[in-house]
């Protein structure tokens, strides 16, 4: 067989970087970070108690980065609202560090390589977020969060 064809996707075309037709966790974190900022893991374990200043740059972020994961219809409300329930019923820092595969889980199922890393962002941010968490300030915090993720996104999604 021809050692090539793994780095090909739908009709022997190039696939993008990464495993399985999408991005790695390492592009996509990059991504992330150009988005919402380098210290986005603490401005969100924080995201209650963040100065205005720093506190309005982070929402005016947030925006930007939903706004762009919502244009192509790829993130549904539906999507943000399972995602926003996940993190809301988890109470504590174990049940939080549980949805972690979960998340996981809904990316996979994602047919659409741009679907798949969209959502993955979505993950990425959690799951970076969830395992720095250490008590119950930032549980709070990384549910803020995702709230504030759930109203913007609903704010920006496109009606058809």
């Amino acid at each position: 067989m021809n050692e090539n064809l793994s780095n090909r996707g739908f009709r022997g075309q190039p696939r993008p970087q990464g495993q399985r037709g999408g991005f790695s966790e390492e592009e996509l974190r990059n991504e992330i970070k150009n988005k919402l900022g380098n210290d986005y893991i603490d401005n969100i374990l924080n995201f209650t108690k963040l100065e205005s200043e720093k506190f309005i740059k982070m929402i005016n972020n947030i925006k930007d980065f939903i706004k762009e994961l919502t244009q192509d219809k790829d993130i549904t409300s539906t999507k943000m609202r399972k995602i926003y329930e996940l993190i809301k019923k988890s109470d504590r820092l174990d049940q939080l560090l549980l949805q972690i595969p979960y998340l996981a889980y809904m990316v996979g199922r994602e047919t659409s390589v741009r679907s798949k890393n969209k959502l993955g962002k979505i993950y990425i941010i959690f799951k970076d977020v969830i395992e720095k968490a250490k008590d119950e300030k930032h549980i709070y915090n990384i549910k803020k969060f995702a709230e504030a993720l759930v109203a913007y996104q609903k704010y920006y999604e496109k009606k058809s």
